[in-house]
């Protein structure tokens, strides 16, 4: 793991960091305000005060120049090649946001010490829930039709080509910690990540995948679940098929 030097020094706790550099990197810190009789701490202290008064003084322009926001009826608009222009119903604009949430959680999670089992499975301890947002449905949960999007959602985060790019890594990086390597086919399977037979989550991946027509991504999955999962819910066995 790359660890940047400004953030070891001025951000020890930093989110990219493992406990383990945050550990060392608060000890290096006292260690260095005690050999320099303060001078570090100042330093530090002065450094952490310039940022914070920068990020005030950068929201401030932000505020001023912000116009008064107007209603918008969500349209459909062609996406270009950098999905500029695109107009996302609102709660496709929440799953976009969530979904780059989890992505980025899962990512640092596969980098700690029992990391991909809390990616795999649902009821590990410490495990995160974000099915709602890697894997879209239009199937009514517990909480209704809260997370369930509909066909103008669909469309829009179909259209939005920086989503759809983000999505299908979302798939990747969700089967391999069941040991899968979804683009390649192949078996990667080990004490660290294998099939825990929480078919939940795959079912949800299914039918996400059938909605946002990722057929050959899709077809890939099915693969895993054939050789893999033993007994499937009907629903499963429903969402594998086209």
């Amino acid at each position: 793991m790359k660890i940047e030097p400004y953030n070891y020094f001025f951000h020890p706790c930093h989110e990219d960091h493992s406990t383990v550099v945050k550990v060392v990197a608060v000890i290096t810190a006292l260690a260095l305000s005690i050999l320099t009789l303060g001078l570090y701490l100042g330093i530090f202290l002065c450094v952490r005060g310039l940022e914070e008064g920068s990020l005030k003084e950068k929201k401030v322009k932000v505020i001023s120049k912000t116009p008064p926001k107007k209603r918008i009826a969500p349209k459909k608009v062609s996406a270009g090649p950098s999905s500029q222009g695109v107009i996302l119903t609102p709660k496709a604009a929440l799953i976009k946001s969530k979904h780059a949430e989890s992505l980025a959680l899962i990512k640092r999670l596969s980098r700690e010490v029992g990391g991909w089992k809390k990616i795999s499975d649902h009821r590990n301890p410490g495990a995160i829930g974000y099915d709602w947002w890697l894997f879209p449905i239009d199937r009514s949960s517990s909480y209704g039709m809260t997370y369930a999007v509909d066909e103008a959602d669909i469309a829009a985060l179909k259209s939005h080509q920086a989503f759809m790019e983000s999505y299908r890594e979302g798939v990747i990086w969700v089967t391999r910690s069941w040991g899968w390597n979804v683009v390649t086919g192949h078996d990667e399977t080990c004490p660290e990540r294998m099939w825990s037979d929480y078919q939940v989550r795959l079912g949800k991946m299914l039918c996400s995948l059938k909605l946002f027509g990722e057929v050959a991504l899709h077809q890939k999955v099915v693969a895993f679940a054939n050789k893999h999962v033993v007994n499937k819910q009907d629903w499963v066995v429903q969402a594998c098929v086209l």
